[in-house]
């Protein structure tokens, strides 16, 4: 993952155009640039809701506790 955001996120907008010279196909690198992204907000969406819910459970846990 990481070796894939230097080579994809490198390069943002590259060039598509063959004519210029060296060239990325524009569908190839759009769906690694997508695929990439949605990794990464896949990967934060793991590790912040598991956070979450365990922050909300000890608050509440500690609520319960001094209210008795």
């Amino acid at each position: 993952m990481i070796l894939g955001s230097v080579w994809i996120y490198s390069i943002y907008q590259p060039n598509y155009d063959p004519q210029l010279g060296e060239h990325c196909n524009k569908t190839t690198y759009l769906l690694a640039f997508w695929l990439l992204t949605l990794h990464y907000i896949f990967l934060l969406l793991i590790t912040t809701i598991p956070i979450c819910i365990l922050v909300i459970c000890c608050w509440m846990l500690a609520r319960c506790i001094t209210e008795d």
